[in-house]
């Protein structure tokens, strides 16, 4: 079977894409994939991370001892090397996998909730996933007077929130943290829209969908990749809109 697998080998650069022919659950090393190695400069000290996709988590691979297994069901791997953070296409990436897997795409317009003070100056929709393979909630909440965000403050947001610990998505990061239902914290203004997960909470629909909403808002990768691995501004527009139509990921209940 072909196995696609997605490699995001510098900051803010669209990634590597390429396709490995193996056996249904065979174990690929990754020392054997010569590209991804050369991506990381190298075996020594070099590493990378495997987006778990359901758990919803990167997890550490080592290049000189470590593999990557082929699911028959899942045809695209995604990878970043150990460092990068910003990873452009990664939503759309992540939606893709979803409908490899089976799972239906989420409704659009999702219903808001209205949880807004009435002298608030700085409001936020807040998208909360608490089921397995389920769309999510939406609530429009406000900003605290400093200008922070607290979550388990505003009602009806709080019947959502059943763990006083959730994971935010940091869109910069490409990276989930946890953070407290109860304590304030700072939101970047680049943010109209709060992405957050309940703890356990296995294939949120619609989540690829909304993370490429967020990272649209940031600037678009730079150079668009450098030498050896160049890849044109008119690849990355050609895969936004192959994709786009066939996945129902250019339309996002953001905007609601």
């Amino acid at each position: 079977m072909d196995v696609r697998i997605v490699l995001w080998y510098k900051d803010k650069h669209l990634p590597l894409w390429r396709v490995v022919r193996c056996k249904p659950h065979e174990r690929i090393a990754l020392k054997t994939l010569q590209w991804l190695v050369d991506a990381c400069g190298g075996l020594k000290f070099s590493a990378v991370e495997r987006y778990l996709v359901g758990p919803e988590i990167w997890s550490f691979r080592a290049l000189v001892n470590d593999a990557i297994r082929a699911h028959p069901t899942e045809r695209t791997i995604l990878l970043r090397v150990l460092g990068v953070e910003h990873c452009p296409l990664f939503g759309l990436e992540l939606e893709l996998i979803q409908r490899e897997l089976g799972l239906a795409p989420a409704p659009m317009n999702t219903p808001v909730i209205d949880n807004r003070f009435d002298l608030a100056l700085r409001h936020v929709k807040v998208l909360i996933w608490t089921e397995d393979g389920q769309p999510p909630r939406a609530h429009r909440v406000s900003f605290n007077d400093d200008n922070t965000l607290q979550l388990g403050l505003h009602t009806p947001l709080d019947a959502d929130l059943t763990w006083t610990r959730v994971n935010l998505w940091l869109a910069e990061d490409a990276e989930w943290s946890v953070v407290s239902i109860e304590d304030s914290f700072w939101l970047s203004a680049d943010y109209d829209t709060v992405l957050i997960r309940v703890p356990g909470t296995l294939h949120p629909l619609g989540l690829g969908r909304e993370m490429h909403a967020l990272d649209c808002k940031h600037d678009r990768p730079e150079n668009f990749g450098d030498v050896p691995f160049k890849t044109t501004e008119n690849m990355a527009q050609a895969i936004e809109v192959a994709i786009a139509p066939q996945y129902d990921i250019a339309t996002t209940s953001r905007k609601t």
